[in-house]
């Protein structure tokens, strides 16, 4: 009988340190800027909405 090679694996241990990571939007400041933007283009959207249903309702 022939002796079966072990398999050596080396343990990797990953610092979280080393780990590169993305920002989300909402950590940057641009990210807030944008988001607060369309935030208000959908109240104004939503506002204009109700104002045309009012002004064309009452023609």
């Amino acid at each position: 009988m022939a002796k079966e090679k072990s398999k050596s694996t080396k343990n990797i241990k990953i610092k979280s340190d080393e780990i590169p990571t993305l920002k989300s939007p909402t950590e940057t400041l641009l990210g807030k800027i944008v988001i607060w933007i369309v935030l208000i283009a959908m109240v104004g959207g939503v506002l204009a909405g109700l104002i045309y249903a009012i002004v064309a309702g009452n023609i």
